[in-house]
C-alpha cells in the first residue's frame, strides 16, 4: 500500500521549499563599491541635491549606477573600486564640510527582494575584510573629572553654607580638608555623610591640625567608571552611523577597551575622522560691534578687532510649500516640508564665559521662546558655571550670546610617503 498525504502538505513543502530558495538567492549577488553621503546637519537628502551630485559626477566623467535615496541616505554604486575612489575625491572637494562621505561595499540584491526583507548571510571581517579597531578608554580622566567636579562643588557649598575650614584640596581619588577645630571637621563630617554618599570618610590630625579624607568609595568608582564606558560606546555608535553601515560591531571587552567592526568599509582613515573626533562648547558674548562690522570691515577684507574672531552660523529653517504633483495623470498641489539651511557670519568674543566642563546634564527638548515651539537642548550648569552665567548676563546686559562649537578632526596627509595624523580645528556657532 502506498502511503499518500493529505494535499495541503505537499503545499505546505513546496511553499517552504520557495520561501527557502528565495531567501538564499540574495547570497548568490555579489557586493558593489559604493559611496553613502549623509548631511552633518540631519537635512533630508532633496532631489536638488541629487541632481547636483550627478551633474559633478557627469562632468568629471564619472560612471555610475542609479542614485538611491534611503532614509536620509544618498547611496552611488560603481563597477569598480577605481571608479569609486575618482568619485570620492570629485565629492568631497565640494561636499565634504556638509556631508560625511564614505566608502563602503553595498550588496547587490534587487529591490523586490529587499521589500520582502531577503537579505544576504552577515559575514564578517574574516570574510569580507573591512575595518577593526580596539579603542582603550581612559577611564582615569573620567576619575579624576568626577573629583575635580566635587572639589569645585563642595568648596562652593562650603562658602555658602559658611562652614569653616583652612582649605579643600584634591588627592587621588578624592579631597582632604583642613581644619584647625575639631568640631568645624564634625559638622562638614556630618554635612558629606548626608549629602555625598559616594564618599568614604577618615579623619587624621597633624602639626596641630585636623584632617578630613572624603574618598569615592570602591562603589562610586565603579559606577563612575561604567558610565564613563556607556557614554563612549553610545558616542561611538551614533558616530559609526554616520558612515551607514549594515550591522556594525561595537561591543565592550574587559574593563576599559571598546571592538569596533566595519564590514566593507573601505577607508580606515575615514573611520578615524569620524570616531576620532573630540568637540568642546564654549558660551562666549557678540561683539556689540558685529552688525557693523560683518556689513562693513569683513566685507573688504579687514582682520577683526583684537580679543575677537568670526565664527560661522548655519540656520536650518523648516517651511512648507507649495509643489505640483502627478498621479493618475492629474496634476495636483500639495504641501511638502522644505529644509534651507542659510549661513551667517557673527564678530563674537573670545572671552569664554561658560564651557562644556561646566555642564551637568543637557537633555533634547522644545522651546517656545518665539511663540513657535521648536526643538531644542536644555543645558544645566554646576554651581560655579551658573555663577559665571550669571554675571555674563548682568555684564552683557540685553546682548546677545553665541554658543560655540569647536570640533577637532584627526585627518591624513602624505609626507615623504608617508601618512601623517593631524587635528583640524573646526569653530563655529550653533
Amino acid at each position: 500500500m502506498i502511503n499518500q498525504y493529505p494535499g495541503w502538505k505537499y503545499g505546505l513543502i513546496a511553499l517552504a521549499v520557495c520561501l527557502g530558495v528565495i531567501y538564499a538567492l540574495p547570497n548568490m549577488y555579489g557586493k558593489s563599491p559604493t559611496i553613502v553621503m549623509k548631511s552633518r546637519l540631519k537635512i533630508a537628502i532633496t532631489t536638488e541635491f541629487q541632481a547636483e551630485v550627478k551633474k559633478i559626477l557627469k562632468t568629471n566623467k564619472i560612471e555610475h549606477e542609479p542614485i538611491e535615496v534611503q532614509g536620509k541616505r544618498l547611496y552611488i554604486s560603481f563597477t569598480d573600486t577605481t571608479v569609486q575612489f575618482k568619485a570620492v575625491t570629485v565629492l568631497e572637494k565640494k561636499f565634504i564640510e556638509d556631508y560625511v562621505i564614505a566608502q563602503t561595499l553595498i550588496p547587490t540584491t534587487p529591490q523586490w527582494m529587499r521589500s520582502m526583507n531577503a537579505k544576504p548571510m552577515y559575514l564578517g571581517l574574516d570574510l569580507q575584510g573591512g575595518v577593526h579597531a580596539l579603542m582603550d578608554v581612559d577611564l582615569a580622566v573620567a576619575i579624576k573629572k568626577t573629583v575635580t567636579r566635587y572639589h569645585r562643588e563642595l568648596r562652593k557649598n562650603f562658602i555658602k553654607k559658611k562652614m569653616r575650614n583652612r582649605g579643600v584640596r584634591k588627592i587621588k581619588e578624592g579631597i582632604r580638608i583642613k581644619f584647625s577645630k575639631v568640631k568645624n571637621r564634625k559638622k562638614i563630617a556630618v554635612y558629606l555623610s548626608q549629602f555625598y554618599k559616594g564618599f568614604t570618610l577618615s579623619e587624621s590630625e597633624s602639626d596641630g591640625f585636623y584632617f578630613l579624607k572624603a574618598v569615592l568609595s570602591e562603589q562610586e568608582i565603579i559606577k563612575e567608571k561604567e558610565l564613563a564606558m556607556e557614554k563612549n560606546i553610545q558616542t561611538l555608535r551614533r558616530r559609526v552611523d554616520e558612515l551607514g553601515v549594515d550591522e556594525p560591531v561595537i561591543v565592550r571587552q574587559g574593563k576599559s577597551r571598546i571592538v569596533i567592526q566595519l564590514p566593507g568599509i573601505q577607508d580606515p582613515a575615514k573611520l578615524w575622522q569620524v570616531i576620532g573626533k573630540q568637540a568642546i562648547l564654549e558660551s562666549r558674548p557678540l561683539s556689540p560691534d558685529s552688525d557693523a562690522y560683518i556689513s562693513g570691515g569683513y566685507t573688504r577684507g579687514e582682520p577683526p578687532p583684537p580679543g575677537t574672531e568670526v565664527l560661522k552660523h548655519r540656520e536650518v529653517t523648516t517651511s512648507r510649500e507649495p509643489v505640483s504633483v502627478t498621479e493618475n495623470g492629474k496634476t495636483r498641489m500639495v504641501l511638502k516640508k522644505v529644509r534651507k539651511v542659510t549661513e551667517k557670519y557673527y564678530l563674537v568674543s573670545k572671552e569664554v564665559t561658560w564651557s562644556g566642563e561646566h555642564v551637568k546634564n543637557a537633555n533634547a527638548g522644545f522651546s517656545t521662546g518665539t511663540g513657535i515651539p521648536s526643538s531644542a537642548v536644555h543645558i544645566t550648569l554646576d554651581d560655579e558655571g551658573g555663577k559665571r552665567n550669571q554675571a555674563s548676563a548682568r555684564k552683557y546686559f540685553k546682548k546677545r550670546t553665541a554658543i560655540v562649537f569647536i570640533e577637532s578632526v584627526p585627518s591624513f596627509i602624505t609626507v615623504n610617503g608617508k601618512q601623517k595624523r593631524i587635528n583640524k580645528i573646526k569653530r563655529s556657532i550653533i
